[in-house]
């Protein structure tokens, strides 16, 4: 299969098929809109950010290290350093305040890295670090499916979001007899959103994992992303009392998943507010306000996969969504469906966390840039142009990008830096050209025929996962030789060629080899031991 995919692409990649690029930078697609560099000089992936203070912006990284941006300038020390293990969805992962305390929210290491739990702390800001650590709540953790966004409501009340962390039990919608790993008990505080502060009842139950919660402005409603299985992410309204339905339901419901959902009293399912039915690994959720114009009151959504900003109109209730485009108006977005009218920006990087500024404005970080980007009114005053581009049409682009199904499974998540470095070379050198962006459109085509299926193989087996990431490493090493691609075409289909070649080299001339020497130690076998019965004679 591997062979046919890269023979076919290989074909396409040279036919140079005329293609519109892809954004490989930050771009917006709105005059009225601009977009600047906030702040930048981080390192480690950025995952979180809260305003403190006066404008004071505390972001996170991963590496358990709380960085102060003051007046737009990042500050050389850290205000706060937390132990913990920044690889795959582990690692510093959540951030909100209440009145004068902050709340962090990190995974706690054991003595070899591994995760121990999940710990909610509360601190002092004392306007230059923060201080008095307390202990609220210590929750399961896993190397996935750790959640950790945060959110404070309108009455001060600080929530948290925890995703299953790999464990099913009742609060995934499955019986008791359906708990998975069998025998385990870890599975309480687990697919919900928790009341930390103070504590309460789960406010939701049923999360399969999600990166981002937010409030209305209006309404003081919670609203959440989450991201699905091999398909159908997520945004949600999310009422007091709501169940998201995993681990039964993804997506609008079938009659099919309502019955195989578990009832829990005072907890009641609804369906999506929006779908995206291929994944796009939505996260960071926000509300603007701008001050005028169509933005205020709309929901603003980042994604993983593509690095997009996305804007949903409200309906005059504030519960749901109004669209323009036909195909969007059953609230899926389905294969083909333009998203021209939802996509803002583009070329972000995998967006992490938005937040609405005390100016009003959008500030997002960028796990794959490093940076904080701010989306403001372009007629404001300290708005800077930004440098001109040629954008693509964005509603051309879902066949473009991908979910990665295979490598995420076989890592484990999103973030991790293989399944990173995969979108890296797709969305830096293959899309902005002809040839690459043609290549892609003929691989995406192969290779979601069947990469759902191995990637559900792959969650089922840990031996299958292990097999698969040696299988694909020498891929992802051969693939570091497009790095050297300036972005002219000709470079592009040159190294592409080299690396397809050097891959089908791997794949099947090197076993093939094996095997004909194998066949040839066998034939020559036989022959050794019957001129060793002619030399000795009859017994």
């Amino acid at each position: 299969m591997l062979l046919i995919v890269l023979a076919t692409a290989a074909a396409l990649l040279v036919a140079q098929a005329a293609h519109q690029p892809a954004a490989a930078e930050p771009v917006l697609y709105d005059e009225e809109l601009a977009l600047e560099v906030y702040a930048a000089g981080f390192c480690c992936r950025l995952t979180g950010m809260e305003f403190v203070g006066d404008g004071d912006l505390l972001v996170l990284q991963k590496n358990g290290h709380v960085r102060l941006v003051r007046d737009g300038q990042l500050l050389a020390d850290p205000v706060l350093v937390v132990e913990t293990t920044p690889v795959r969805e582990m690692g510093l992962l959540g951030i909100a305040k209440s009145g004068g305390a902050v709340y962090i929210y990190y995974t706690v290491p054991d003595a070899d890295g591994n995760p121990l739990s999940n710990r909610i702390e509360r601190y002092s800001w004392n306007g230059q670090s923060l201080v008095d650590p307390t202990i609220l709540m210590e929750l399961p953790a896993n190397t996935y499916h750790n959640g950790g966004a945060m959110a404070t409501g309108p009455d001060g009340q600080v929530y948290a979001v925890i995703g299953d962390t790999g464990k099913y039990g009742p609060l995934q919608n499955k019986g008791p007899e359906s708990i998975h790993p069998p025998g385990t008990t870890d599975y309480l505080d687990t697919s919900v959103i928790l009341r930390v502060d103070p504590p309460g009842p789960y406010y939701a139950v049923g999360v399969r994992n999600s990166f981002g919660l937010a409030f209305d402005p209006v309404t003081g409603t919670m609203w959440d992303t989450e991201n699905g299985d091999d398909d159908s992410d997520e945004i949600n309204m999310v009422p007091d009392g709501f169940n998201s339905g995993w681990e039964a339901v993804m997506g609008p419901a079938t009659e099919e998943g309502l019955a195989r959902m578990a009832g829990y009293e005072g907890y009641e399912y609804r369906d999506p507010e929006f779908t995206w039915h291929r994944p796009v690994a939505p996260t960071g959720i926000g509300f603007a306000d701008f001050g005028a114009g169509e933005y205020d009151g709309s929901v603003f959504v980042g994604d993983c996969n593509h690095g997009r900003l996305y804007m949903f109109k409200m309906n005059q209730e504030r519960d749901g969504f109004v669209f323009a485009s036909p195909g969007l108006q059953d609230g899926v977005a389905d294969e083909g469906d333009s998203l021209e009218e939802i996509v803002v920006a583009e070329g972000l990087g995998c967006v992490t966390n938005i937040r609405t500024g005390p100016d009003g404005y959008l500030y997002i970080t960028s796990y794959s840039h490093d940076t904080v980007y701010r989306i403001l009114p372009a007629s404001a005053e300290q708005a800077q142009q930004p440098a001109e581009h040629t954008p693509g049409d964005p509603g051309v682009q879902p066949e473009e990008g991908g979910g990665c199904l295979i490598a995420t499974a076989a890592y484990g998540t999103e973030l991790a830096p293989q399944v990173q470095m995969l979108r890296e070379i797709r969305d830096g050198k293959l899309l902005p050209t002809e040839s690459g962006s043609a290549f892609m459109s003929a691989f995406n085509e192969i290779y979601y025929s069947f990469s759902p299926a191995v990637a559900d193989l792959e969650r089922e087996s840990p031996a299958l996962r292990a097999a698969v990431r040696g299988i694909i490493a020498p891929m992802l090493y051969s693939l570091s030789l497009m790095d050297l691609a300036d972005g002219s075409e000709l470079q592009t289909i040159l190294l592409g060629t080299a690396t397809i070649m050097l891959n089908v080299a791997m794949y099947a001339g090197a076993p093939a080899a094996a095997v004909l020497g194998v066949r040839g130690m066998v034939r020559g076998r036989p022959a050794k031991r019957v001129a060793v019965a002619a030399e000795r004679g009859p017994a």
